[in-house]
């Protein structure tokens, strides 16, 4: 893979900012937090005006990004400190812990399948991307899981990954015990 262009570099530290900003409010679950904007990317020093540098703003507007798309929800920003009583929202927290296909650590191969698909969430990928220190695996972490958030429904990859850590997929077997789901709304119900 290339390397990142010079002109990318707002995409890679707002990609490592959301990574660490979904993480943290997952730690952090159902609690509300405050988000420093220095926990994430760092402290920073004001001018002689007050103002803030390019790099600490544009943190803090990731994160107000991240709540107008709908990944967290706050109570307030503090002034262009934090925000305040952030929390994940329920779609980004059910993503979180939703199995990554695409995701397969190293250190996974001798665990038991259970654990193993515990070790496999979008939650897990952005942690290891963020441990390994690469921003072209922090990038790929979080476009991927942004990507799935704006398709929706992230509970059709848990199903099948369930179905596959059980040996087999069950999500179009008659027999599987599960119950069904059905769209009442379509029948009148």
């Amino acid at each position: 893979m290339t390397d990142l262009n010079i002109d990318d570099l707002n995409i890679e530290d707002f990609c490592k900012d959301s990574a660490m900003v979904l993480s943290t409010l997952y730690q952090t679950f159902p609690r509300r937090h405050t988000l420093f904007v220095e926990d994430i990317c760092g402290r920073d020093e004001t001018d002689e005006f007050g103002m803030h540098s390019d790099r600490h703003l544009a943190c803090l507007a990731a994160m107000l990004w991240l709540a107008e798309e709908g990944f967290l929800r706050y109570a307030d920003t503090i002034r262009q400190e934090a925000i305040d009583l952030a929390v994940l929202t329920g779609r980004a927290f059910t993503l979180l812990t939703t199995p990554c296909a695409a995701f397969h650590p190293p250190e996974i191969g001798s665990l038991p399948p259970s654990v193993r698909l515990e070790h496999r969430t979008y939650l897990q990928r952005l942690r290891y991307a963020l441990q390994q220190k690469s921003s072209v695996e922090i990038r790929e972490a979080v476009l991927q899981l942004m990507s799935r958030m704006l398709q929706g429904a992230p509970q059709g990859d848990l199903q099948t990954e369930r179905g596959n850590a059980r040996g087999r997929d069950r999500s179009n077997d008659p027999d599987d015990d599960q119950p069904q789901l059905r769209d009442l709304s379509a029948q009148g119900e």
